[in-house]
């Protein structure tokens, strides 16, 4: 899940960044009264992406503390077992 979020927010950024640099560098070709909206297509895509891939960073965190507390609680070795003495009956 991570791994195609993360693929996903890379292609968004790297699309901006072309259409943004060809602006920047005077490679865009001016249209009149027209707009790519290139900032209102892949700004909001990419902040649903980042809030995405923070909320999946955090369930893996999660996961990884569980597994974390898990595996040292079962790795603890059980407490010793005493034997208590046998009782025995009353009168004997």
């Amino acid at each position: 899940m991570l791994d195609g979020i993360a693929e996903q927010l890379h292609q968004q950024a790297e699309y901006a960044i072309d259409q943004l640099s060809r602006v920047a560098d005077g490679r865009d070709q001016y249209r009149h009264r027209s707009t790519d909206g290139v900032l209102q297509l892949t700004g909001p895509q990419i902040d649903m992406l980042l809030a995405r891939r923070g909320d999946a960073v955090r369930h893996l965190t999660g996961l990884c503390h569980a597994f974390k507390a898990l595996s040292q609680a079962t790795a603890a070795p059980a407490p010793a077992v005493r034997r208590a003495p046998a009782r025995r009956p009353n009168g004997l």
